[in-house]
């Protein structure tokens, strides 16, 4: 199997720490190459996502997360085998257990749409109490 390089994604960002070469722990070959983020893209990355998640006016609207989600578990579901294989070779071990890792995960992902499509929350009241008057 080929080694794929995985690039490090923060926009705005270009991190000076060196690639990592994930080997397969039993024959010990190239998986993949993958970037790693330096202390200053770390930071960068928390900031943004702070300031994104505090602009709730640019949040995706539920339905466009549940399309997302939906289409994450697609195409999870068709690239199952290809993802237990992988995790197997990264991880060392048996590949039925990475199938049930693999499909505990396409799981979650469903389980997510659903926690969104009936979950809306609560309102905690407020000046109930002498602490919040």
């Amino acid at each position: 199997m080929a080694t794929e390089r995985y690039a490090l994604k923060v926009p705005g960002a270009k991190s000076a720490s060196p690639d990592v070469t994930v080997l397969a722990p039993f024959d010990r070959k190239p998986i993949a190459t993958v970037a790693t983020a330096d202390a200053a893209t770390i930071e960068h990355a928390l900031a943004t996502a702070h300031k994104l998640y505090r602009n709730r006016d640019a949040w995706l609207p539920l339905a466009k997360r549940i399309s997302i989600l939906e289409g994450t578990a697609s195409m999870m579901k068709a690239r199952a085998e290809y993802l237990a294989i992988e995790a197997a070779r990264e991880g060392g071990k048996p590949l039925v257990d990475s199938k049930v890792e693999v499909a505990r995960a396409i799981d979650s992902v469903r389980i997510a749409i659903e926690h969104l499509r009936t979950q809306q929350g609560e309102v905690i009241p407020m000046n109930v109490g002498a602490s919040s008057a």
